[in-house]
């Protein structure tokens, strides 16, 4: 961000940010996806009635 407030191109930086935030969406995606069907009965958490 302080490189485009000085002046340099933002076409570069801002797709770099886009194609990365891709990538870790993506990873959170499919570790939620291998969480589910690793672990089908979720936990509960606090005190037990």
């Amino acid at each position: 961000m302080f490189l485009i407030a000085r002046g340099y191109e933002a076409g570069g930086y801002i797709a770099f940010i886009v194609v990365h935030l891709i990538i870790i969406v993506t990873g959170f995606v499919f570790a939620r996806a291998v969480l589910a069907e690793t672990d089908p009965a979720p936990v509960q958490m606090g005190m037990a009635d």
